[in-house]
């Protein structure tokens, strides 16, 4: 090979190692912009969400009149329940607590335990979504998770959940003398 064609042949090479590097620049810049569109619509996206939040909590909380009877109680969390996937089997317990006086108000607070076994996270977020949009005086307080101990899954939980409603329940005042 003469020194010419060497010459050339190291030329060409050049030009092919910079045209693979520019390629390859090129491709990583695309894949970057790509990733920074996504991450910027996900980003208005929960800027969105965040600002229904904050005004969904400006809001006033719907305000019962009086209590939810127990049975029907029972049968919104168990149907709710049904509608997450969640076996009525799994539902363990639903226990009412009587109402308690929401200091310095007139409203009353009525707290519900809802016990369940062997239910998965998509389970809770939709069973607590369903009982929150049916029934919209009745709020998700309080959710306590554990992993069960013998069992296999590790994707299922025991899970305590507290809801709770307020119902509106002036203090009767007495008539005539006020007693010391």
């Amino acid at each position: 090979m003469t020194t010419a064609q060497r010459q050339l042949t190291t030329y060409a090479l050049l030009i092919a190692i910079a045209a693979a590097v520019t390629t390859l620049s090129w491709l990583a810049y695309r894949s970057d912009a790509a990733e920074a569109t996504h991450a910027a619509a996900q980003a208005h996206e929960a800027t969105q969400l965040a600002e229904h939040i904050a005004a969904l909590r400006g809001k006033p909380s719907p305000i019962m009149s009086q209590t939810i009877d127990s049975p029907d109680l029972a049968r919104q969390i168990t149907e709710a329940a049904a509608k997450a996937g969640i076996p009525a089997n799994r539902v363990d317990r639903i226990e009412p607590d009587p109402p308690q006086r929401v200091s310095g108000t007139v409203y009353k607070r009525i707290p519900i335990h809802v016990m369940l076994n062997r239910t998965t996270l998509p389970q809770i977020e939709t069973l607590i979504f369903n009982l929150e949009n049916n029934t919209p005086a009745l709020h998700a307080d309080q959710l306590r998770m554990v992993t069960p101990r013998d069992e296999q899954n590790i994707n299922e939980w025991k899970v305590e959940l507290t809801l709770s409603y307020l119902i509106y329940s002036p203090t009767q005042q007495p008539t005539g003398k006020p007693q010391p």
